[in-house]
């Protein structure tokens, strides 16, 4: 969805406070990040500019008078979660070093960081190793822990909020959504995802809003790393009250050829549909990603004569040893055959010699 507005962005060369203002990096529902330099150092810049404003002049005012007391409470919070942000040290969440207020509005600057998107990073590999994913997700979730223990929600991790250094650290951007819980105040303002990386809680104003909203989104981001492309989106999950459409990816024959059973496993779970079968936090993701824990199925397998083993070390069906009644069933198969080959020589041995008998009278 393209995100339009009425006015330009703020022109190349603008001073903003100390940072003259350059491109445009991107923007959002919220805001226009921009490209700066303060003296010899670059910084992206962002700049609180929600679909609902326009621009005056350089000013960012509200376009119509009915959306003056959500556009001042999205100011303020914005202004509010940015000193949150400021205080975060974590290598994986994106650092805020100044804020600044100008032009009726907010902005706060970040180190400019070189790198490729995860989006890019996708194009880029199909099916990459085991090891690959792990060296983005896991420092993610760590750094996502450290969010979530602010009591922070990130709300919109997808690929083109995850950014990988050219050294190879990730790190997690674009902090929009969770600076905007406008919680009951406007639908236009709440309703805020990207389909296919949102769970289906998200889609609705009432939540219900926990950690588990962004273990889904990065499972979705994991899930379009090893398929190449994004899971179904949740809202299509469940179609005419059938049952749950969503393939689960440790069913997947082709991708258990290549990556750990168990590891697929924890994906399927942290895509469940309902939040309460999904991890809960982000060190359980973690612990399972590095198969420390197995991740149980979503649904109980069917009933079987020869329950699994309590061992986590052949986790993948394929690598698990066969059962002491495989091996009764073959022997015993064995032994019907060889009772059978003896019957049959019986038989043409008694036929033998009743036939010589015959010939002597």
């Amino acid at each position: 969805m393209s995100l339009m507005r009425a006015t330009t962005e703020l022109p190349e060369g603008e001073l903003v406070g100390e940072y003259r203002i350059g491109r445009v990096l991107g923007n959002g529902a919220f805001g226009v990040t921009y490209m700066a330099r303060k003296g010899e150092e670059s910084f992206a810049v962002k700049e609180y500019y929600p679909l609902v404003a326009t621009r005056k002049n350089l000013d960012v005012v509200v376009k119509d008078p009915k959306n003056e007391y959500e556009f001042n409470w999205g100011l303020e919070r914005f202004a509010q979660e940015a000193e949150l942000l400021k205080n975060f040290d974590h290598l994986n969440v994106v650092k805020i070093i100044e804020i600044v207020k100008a032009n009726n509005t907010v902005y706060f600057s970040m180190p400019f960081i070189k790198g490729k998107t995860l989006t890019d990073w996708i194009a880029q590999h199909h099916q990459p190793p085991l090891e690959a994913i792990r060296e983005i997700f896991v420092p993610l979730l760590e750094g996502l822990r450290h969010v979530h223990a602010k009591n922070i929600f990130h709300r919109d991790i997808k690929p083109a909020n995850i950014f990988i250094q050219e050294n190879g650290n990730p790190i997690l951007l674009d902090f929009g959504s969770a600076r905007y819980d406008m919680g009951r105040r406007s639908q236009q303002l709440t309703v805020v995802l990207t389909p296919h990386f949102a769970p289906p809680e998200q889609y609705h104003t009432m939540g219900p809003f926990t950690h588990a909203i962004d273990i889904y989104s990065v499972g979705a981001c994991i899930y379009n790393c090893l398929t190449g492309a994004p899971p179904i989106e949740a809202t299509a999950r469940f179609r005419d009250g059938g049952p749950d459409i969503y393939e689960k990816i440790a069913d997947n024959f082709a991708l258990r050829g290549v990556y750990p059973f168990y590891f697929l496993e924890a994906v399927d779970k942290s895509l469940s549909y309902h939040y309460h079968q999904r991890f809960q936090e982000a060190e359980e993701f973690i612990d399972a990603l590095m198969g420390q824990s197995r991740a149980p199925r979503l649904l109980p397998p069917d009933p079987g004569p020869d329950p699994e083993p309590p061992t986590t070390i052949f986790s993948d069906p394929k690598k698990r040893p066969p059962s002491l009644a495989v091996f009764q069933n073959i022997a015993s198969l064995l032994a019907a055959v060889f009772f059978s080959l003896c019957a049959a020589l019986g038989t043409l041995a008694l036929i033998f010699i009743l036939a010589g008998q015959w010939d002597l009278l």
